[in-house]
């Protein structure tokens, strides 16, 4: 596959072409150590669509998955930011069969950075056989603290 080119990048594919596309797949496939579990993760760019498909309208105080669509806005709002700057990066998820995870991994220019997607700041560590597999890669937390920095900077 082209890897310079939107809308399909290794690791992450689009429905559509460019940034409006309805559908992003993550998959796991980036380096496989035998420890990674290979699977395809879908986030919806719209989340009213996604809102319609599980019938859920609720407030965020009355919905039970506020995690999940916390992570598919966070994750349909950087993939937009990456394609409209045309920055490309490989993205992922990733997780283990002993149930490490990590939300969303990107990797370009030389550099592997995991992110953890959560609601509310904890100051969470990275799983222990993420810093062991990947020496070299980094880790942060994107959280409702700071992810204004994550979804409008290439640097993060």
């Amino acid at each position: 596959m082209n890897t310079k080119c939107p809308p399909v990048i290794r690791g992450l594919t689009t429905r559509k072409t460019g940034p409006e596309a309805s559908l992003y797949e993550g998959r796991t496939d980036f380096r496989e150590f035998g420890k990674s579990i290979s699977g395809i993760r879908a986030n919806l760019v719209d989340l009213g669509i996604r809102n319609t498909i599980i019938d859920n309208y609720n407030s965020l105080e009355f919905r039970d998955d506020h995690g999940k669509l916390w992570e598919n806005f966070i994750i349909s709002e950087r993939k937009k930011y990456l394609s409209y700057t045309m920055n490309f990066k490989n993205c992922y998820f990733w997780r283990t069969y002993t149930g490490a995870e990590l939300d969303y991994v990107e990797e370009g220019s030389g550099k592997l950075s995991g992110f953890e997607i959560k609601w509310s700041a904890r100051n969470r560590k990275a799983p222990a056989s993420w810093l062991s597999t990947y020496k070299k890669a980094t880790f942060k937390e994107i959280n409702n603290m700071n992810f204004i920095d994550f979804i409008s900077d290439i640097s993060a």
